[in-house]
């Protein structure tokens, strides 16, 4: 080591202590393992947590979803009703007697189209279906009194 004129000399210091410096305790096996357990116990609990709030994003993704296909299955009900009732050949197109006598058969349809466009949706996902399902039942409850008074 280089020495400085007029300062004494300064012990070379390490940064890694010794072995024998280190705090040496002394811990039966039962207790080692009991602190590896709690441990082991506070990580899983962590993990845990974090699946359930991975979960719970997923699960507003999926309602999400839903809430989108239900809507454009909206639209594309309306269109079908629309295109069975006032369409060539609809119901709104009948008069008179034609009107009167073809309601109960036209009502009959319109609710046999709605259970089979409601039945295309849901085999994979149940709660899309019920979306579905309540959007058309809302459709039919406006609806049908409308049939009523046309005929």
């Amino acid at each position: 080591m280089p020495r400085v004129p007029g300062v004494p000399s300064v012990q070379k210091l390490t940064t890694n202590p010794a072995p024998d410096q280190f705090l040496r305790t002394e811990a039966t096996p039962e207790a080692f393992g009991a602190l590896q357990a709690r441990a082991l116990q506070q990580l899983g609990g962590a993990i845990a947590g974090a699946g359930q709030d991975i979960d719970a994003a997923n699960e507003i993704r999926l309602e999400e979803q839903r809430v989108r296909k239900a809507q454009a299955a909206a639209l594309e009900l309306e269109e079908l009703l629309a295109n069975k009732l006032e369409g060539e050949g609809g119901f709104y197109r009948m008069q008179g007697n034609a009107a009167a006598d073809g309601g109960d058969a036209a009502r009959a349809k319109v609710k046999e189209t709605v259970d089979k466009f409601v039945g295309r949706f849901g085999a994979d996902d149940p709660r899309l279906r019920d979306r579905v399902k309540q959007v058309a039942d809302e459709r039919l409850r406006r609806e049908i009194p409308r049939m009523a008074r046309h005929s």
